[in-house]
C-alpha cells in the first residue's frame, strides 16, 4: 500500500515536473523577441516620445552621433551625417552636445536631423549612446554598425553605399 502510494506521489510530481517545463518553454518562446525587434520599438517609442516623430517605411537608416567613442571616429563620422542630412529616407540623431564634436553645420531646421534634448538617454534607450549606423527594412532593424576605430575603412564603405 505504501508502495502505491509513493508510486503515485512520484508519478504526480513527474507529471507536475513536465507541466513547469513545458509551460516555463512556452513562455520563453512566447514571449521572446530578436534583440533587433527589441531595438526597433525602442527606436520607434524614442524618436515618437522624444519628437513627437513616427518612423514610417519610407526611413531606411538613422544614423547617431555621439561623443562617447574614438573622438577621430566621431569627426570623421559626422562628416558622412552632414552629407546625408538632405536624405528624407536618412534620419540623422545627433546625441553630441558640440563639446568634441563639430555639430554647428548640421542644420535644425532639417526634418530629418533631430538633436537630442539630453546627451545622456535613460536606460531605455541605451543602444544610443554609441556612434553607429542603424539600417531598417520592412519596419524592422536590418543591420547596425557600431562605429569602431579598428574597423572604420570598412564600415565608412558599407554605411556610404547604403546612404547613397
Amino acid at each position: 500500500m505504501k508502495q502505491n502510494m509513493m508510486k503515485s506521489q512520484l508519478t504526480a510530481l513527474s507529471l507536475l515536473r513536465t507541466k513547469l517545463i513545458f509551460c516555463f518553454l512556452f513562455m520563453i518562446v512566447s514571449c521572446s523577441k530578436s534583440e533587433k525587434e527589441i531595438y526597433y520599438g525602442q527606436l520607434e517609442n524614442y524618436f515618437q516620445k522624444e519628437h513627437g516623430f513616427k518612423i514610417n517605411g519610407k526611413i531606411n537608416g538613422i544614423l547617431v552621433l555621439t561623443e562617447n567613442g574614438c573622438l577621430s571616429c566621431d569627426k570623421a563620422f559626422s562628416k558622412i551625417l552632414n552629407e546625408a542630412q538632405n536624405k528624407d529616407s536618412i534620419l540623422i540623431l545627433v546625441m553630441a552636445t558640440g563639446s568634441r564634436v563639430d555639430i554647428s553645420n548640421f542644420d535644425v531646421k532639417s526634418k530629418n536631423v533631430f538633436f537630442a534634448k539630453d546627451s545622456k538617454t535613460d536606460n531605455s534607450y541605451k543602444f544610443l549612446t554609441e556612434t553607429k549606423a542603424i539600417f531598417i527594412k520592412n519596419n524592422a532593424i536590418d543591420s547596425v554598425f557600431t562605429i569602431q576605430a579598428d574597423k572604420i575603412e570598412d564600415q565608412f564603405s558599407e554605411i556610404k553605399k547604403r546612404i547613397y
